[in-house]
């Protein structure tokens, strides 16, 4: 029979155990379910890209620091079927940029107010491979 002070570090370990694994670097963003998303999140640039993607629907959004009022978009993405959509949204929560991924292209944002933004993915039935940039201009 186990001693009561075998079931209390038992426990005591098991409590330890389960609070880390809740525990994540805060600035590594979380992934949405089902896709494996690589991410560079640093002050005034965002890179964000994908393998691959097959027939995926949902969407993920990621709070981005701009320190400047814009910010130059670079697409790189191979879309086989379905749409992928990229929206940007300021610190105030204007939106500033929203268009569909794209095999290439080099956009700029609307003028928005410097901070936290957010950078918002959408997929609907979306095959294919995704790279993407944000950065300050």
């Amino acid at each position: 029979m186990k001693s009561t002070f075998q079931i209390i570090a038992v426990a005591t370990l098991i409590t330890a155990v389960a609070a880390l694994s809740g525990c994540n670097d805060s600035t590594a963003p979380a992934a949405p379910p089902g896709i494996q998303p690589e991410i560079v999140n640093i002050a005034d640039s965002f890179e964000y890209q994908v393998k691959s993607i097959d027939r995926y629907t949902g969407g993920y959004s990621y709070t981005w620091e701009n320190t400047g009022t814009k910010a130059a978009i670079d697409h790189s993405s191979v879309v086989s079927k379905g749409v992928g959509t990229v929206a940007v949204y300021d610190s105030d929560g204007t939106e500033v940029y929203n268009g569909e991924m794209s095999a290439s292209g080099s956009l700029q944002t609307l003028t928005g107010a410097a901070g936290n933004w957010t950078i918002t993915v959408t997929y609907a039935i979306f095959s294919g491979t995704v790279n993407f940039r944000v950065q300050k201009a």
